[in-house]
């Protein structure tokens, strides 16, 4: 397979996407371009409120969209890139969240900058059960909270906001994710299950996984440590 140039991790809510991104960043020398999670509805939207769910929507349909450019921007100049996201995930949470006229709405905007997305050498999607999810929003929230003084306000409210989404919604984002990768087709995808895979504390699983990602082959592979990798 040639040079990975452009990794983008994807996943539901809490799974480790950032975390995961970041590493990669350290050890294989790439431009780290994080997803922009200040969105100013999106709170409103986890505590239930109706007229925020498009809003929040489109909020970040608009800045996914601009992100596009940095990302090309950066692969242009010769650059290696690593998301924590790509383009096609809004459409996967606005079909989850939108009703069906502000779905119409929203496919407009969608289809328009679909065409200008950068597409991925190598996807990393990240599965999780609701429950392991549920743990590592809370436990994410209590990092966020003993690095109170580090960290952005904005950032705080947003992983305490976090933790009150209902299992419930986390198990149809993690459903809708699997239909989307089944459906996927083109792409290069590596699944991994990180239910028993702890990246940051052991660094025999990152290691592992790394190893994995500098062997894929086109296509669509699986690796999960319960498996003997």
């Amino acid at each position: 397979m040639p040079p990975l140039s452009y990794i983008a991790v994807e996943g539901p809510i809490g799974v480790g996407k950032t975390t995961l991104a970041r590493k990669l960043t350290e050890r294989l020398n790439l431009k780290f371009l994080s997803e922009d999670i200040k969105n100013p509805y999106l709170s409103s939207f986890y505590a239930g409120r109706e007229e925020a769910i498009l809003r929040a929507q489109m909020f970040f349909l608009l800045s996914r969209a601009r992100a596009q450019s940095q990302i090309r921007t950066q692969l242009e100049a010769g650059k290696k890139v690593v998301t924590d996201f790509t383009f096609p995930k809004d459409l996967l949470f606005a079909q989850i969240n939108l009703n069906r006229d502000d779905l119409n709405l929203y496919r407009m905007y969608y289809n328009f900058f679909l065409p200008l997305a950068a597409v991925p050498d190598l996807i990393l999607y990240l599965q999780a059960p609701a429950r392991t999810l549920k743990q590592r929003i809370r436990r994410r929230d209590a990092e966020s909270e003993a690095k109170a003084d580090e960290e952005d306000p904005e950032i705080r409210r947003l992983h305490r906001s976090e933790t009150a989404i209902p299992s419930a919604y986390l198990t149809r984002v993690s459903e809708a994710y699997e239909k989307f990768f089944i459906e996927l087709r083109g792409a290069n995808v590596l699944i991994v299950n990180t239910e028993k895979l702890n990246v940051v504390d052991e660094k025999k699983d990152f290691e592992d996984l790394l190893d994995r990602i500098l062997k894929f082959k086109p296509g669509v592979q699986f690796y999960g440590p319960r498996s003997g990798h």
